[in-house]
Formats: structure tokens, sequence, C-alpha cells
């Protein structure tokens, strides 16, 4: 599974996601690949899987519906859930700028004491970081031997 970054308050509802992907036969394969909030402030996951050129047979078990039936199961969830803290909340605002949120938490537009964003940045460029503080320590390093 990649390393996804959710809200706080959703991590639960995504464990358990993840617990209803791991139940499915393994040879469908089903891997939840992001978690992201939906312009209707619920949680929006998406997934690949395998049907192996399945049809799509109401008597037949799919990893479609399978997939759905999780997928719903958890935006129904997040809906009533507050992104920041995990207590009950409800949808607030509007159009693309809705949050689900608690009473308590009406008002948070981003919670700076969780790092998920420091997190996705040394993600991404970590290893940049990394090599540029060793470039930079190499060269300091190599002045000191500087002849001139």
């Amino acid at each position: 599974m990649p390393d996804i970054l959710i809200a706080a308050g959703w991590r639960r509802i995504l464990v358990e996601a993840q617990g209803e992907v791991a139940k499915q036969p393994r040879e469908w394969d089903v891997e939840t690949v992001s978690a992201t909030r939906a312009p209707d402030g619920s949680m929006l996951l998406e997934a690949t899987y395998n049907a192996f050129d399945m049809p799509l047979d109401e008597s037949l078990p799919h990893p479609w519906r399978a997939w759905q039936w999780i997928r719903q199961a958890a935006r129904a969830r997040s809906l009533v859930t507050c992104e920041i803290c995990g207590s009950a909340g409800r949808a607030r605002g509007g159009g693309n700028a809705a949050l689900v949120r608690c009473d308590r938490h009406v008002d948070v537009v981003y919670d700076p004491n969780d790092n998920e964003d420091l997190r996705q940045f040394l993600k991404d460029y970590g290893d940049g970081l990394d090599f540029m503080q060793e470039f930079q320590r190499l060269s300091k390093s190599g002045d000191d031997h500087d002849p001139d």
C-alpha cells in the first residue's frame, strides 16, 4: 500500500477501509492508492484492482462492486466525522469549499499541529534535500583544503 496522507480525524476511517480491502480475494489485487477531500467535503478513496475481464454480473462477486461498497461506506462515515479530530461532525459550507467539522472545529481551515504538508514535502523532496546538504558539506570541506 502506498503511504496515504489524510487528515487526522479521518485516519480511523481509512484504516477500516484498508481492513475491508484486506478481506478481498488476493487475486483481485485491490489496493487503495489515494484518499482526498471531495468537493462536497467527503473523503474520496481511489483504488486499483484486477477484474480479469470478469463480466459485471450481479450473480458473481466482482472487485468493482466490492470496491464501490468500501468506498461508499468510507464516504458516508466521513460526512459525519470531523476531519480534524474524528468526533461527530457535519458538512459545513458549500460548493467546492465544503468541510466536515464538529462544533469545536467549525472555524478550523487547517490544523497547524498536523505535519501532513511537511511529511509530504519530505517524502517528495527528502532525498534531494539530503543530497544538497551532503553536497554543501563536501563543498565546505573541499574549501578547507584549497591551497589558495
